[in-house]
């Protein structure tokens, strides 16, 4: 995501805190966004799964084939030939990691609708390379979920994400965790 979509959904999460959260929510969240210290975003769902959520691992049905490398690189202004170039590499296009991020929150959301907003992030690492065409599956993990006074619950989550190609054997692309903010 580029640094204004970044810094834009952040403010509209602070917003959306300040308008319609518990009087606890607005207490704890905005003075640490102020800071830096918790960081806004966000995902549109519907009602579903929310406070009472098992610790359990989600699998996601079916995959996604990573598409739009390009595309995706040029909105976030990402310039780097192996995003945009087909013939860059022997392998094929490269994914913007942030693509495979955001292509693991909806899937993620698609897991657990109840989600509102990630509140922050305990660790990304890309443990592979994805590539224009890579068929995406997703493995959700409730770790740990706590259910503040200021409403809601704070879950504690890890994202699998595992890409496999046609001419190779799956591989773990992405080990996401991070705190999601559930209705």
């Amino acid at each position: 995501m580029s640094v204004s979509g970044t810094i834009n959904t952040h403010f509209i999460v602070a917003h959306m805190i300040a308008r319609h959260g518990t009087a606890g929510q607005k207490d704890y969240f905005p003075p640490r966004m102020a800071v830096g210290e918790v960081r806004g975003a966000f995902s549109m769902s519907e009602p579903g799964l929310g406070s009472e959520l098992p610790l359990k691992t989600f699998r996601v049905a079916g995959g996604d084939v990573m598409s739009g490398a390009p595309e995706l690189a040029r909105l976030t202004l990402n310039v780097a030939k192996v995003h945009h170039d087909q013939t860059a590499r022997a392998a094929g296009r490269l994914a913007y990691g942030g693509h495979t991020i955001g292509i693991a929150l909806h899937q993620a959301v698609r897991a657990l609708p109840g989600m509102v907003a990630v509140v922050g992030w305990h660790s990304c690492d890309h443990a592979g390379p994805v590539r224009e065409g890579d068929t995406l599956t997703y493995a959700i993990e409730v770790e740990q979920t706590d259910r503040p006074a200021r409403g809601g619950t704070l879950a504690r989550l890890r994202s699998l994400v595992r890409a496999t190609r046609p001419d190779t054997p799956g591989a773990d692309v992405l080990d996401w965790r991070f705190v999601a903010l559930l209705a």
